[in-house]
């Protein structure tokens, strides 16, 4: 079987500013742009964080776009899409070199393109405008609705793996990066609070200490967006009656 490729292309124009084209062309389908991404085994970076910024971007684009009209099947394929994405990105930033004078800004602009697509993807579970009717042909052809091979909690869980080691409190002090960050973990609480215990053990103290943080160093706008998301931790806790797990530990430090 040949193989289907998804490539992005950036060119410079004599403007100096970067022109960006998803191939192969295509005017007004850019759901079939989600569906040919699923068929690519990797994504090639280059070591210049332009390149990379300007890929990211694509994603976040299509994510907020098309995320609400496309069904089941086609937001599995965009998820396998951006996890790979986020895979590869993982990998090549271990092995990046930047400069000082430089690395601050490059990083604050990978993590908020990485942020506001993680917060669009979230966004399907608020906002759906596809087919409803698509679960009941996938059920008639054979095909379990349950079947699932990367959801949108698997794509998020991952990025906030790459996204809260790399936070930092002088990252912080970009506000519109620190309201990104506090708006993706508010709705991720939100969303999947059940997914937080299982975090790995030095993740969950960081989304913790961040949300202390939040409440104690930051504006009042990030106070609240805290507190939005400490709410529905309470009633994971009370729900599980656990109370010697680490997530009713920590929500109760809250209290004091």
């Amino acid at each position: 079987m040949q193989q289907k490729t998804f490539t992005i292309q950036v060119e410079v124009g004599r403007s100096g500013v970067p022109r960006q084209h998803v191939g192969p062309p295509q005017s007004h389908h850019a759901r079939q742009t989600v569906q040919r991404s699923s068929h690519s085994k990797k994504l090639v970076y280059s070591n210049t964080p332009e390149t990379i910024n300007l890929i990211i971007e694509v994603f976040v684009e299509v994510a907020h776009k098309q995320i609400c009209y496309l069904g089941e099947t086609k937001s599995m394929k965009l998820y396998e899409a951006c996890l790979t994405l986020l895979q590869v990105y993982s990998k090549n930033n271990q092995s990046r070199k930047r400069s000082d004078a430089t690395a601050e800004e490059d990083q604050y602009q990978d993590l908020l393109l990485i942020m506001e697509l993680l917060t669009n993807l979230l966004s399907k579970e608020f906002i759906d405008f596809s087919d409803n009717d698509e679960v009941f042909r996938n059920q008639e052809q054979g095909t379990p609705a349950s079947n699932r091979t990367v959801s949108a909690a698997d794509v998020v869980l991952y990025g906030v793996n790459i996204v809260l080691p790399l936070m930092s409190q002088d990252l912080l002090k970009f506000p519109s990066l620190c309201n990104q960050y506090y708006k993706l973990i508010t709705f991720i609480c939100e969303i999947f609070p059940e997914k937080i215990p299982q975090l790995p053990e030095d993740l969950f103290k960081s989304l913790m200490f961040s949300l202390e943080l939040g409440m104690t160093s930051m504006s009042s706008e990030v106070s609240q967006l805290c507190l939005e998301a400490l709410s529905p931790l309470a009633e994971q806790c009370a729900k599980n009656q656990e109370k010697d797990s680490p997530l009713f530990i920590a929500t109760r430090h809250f209290l004091k």
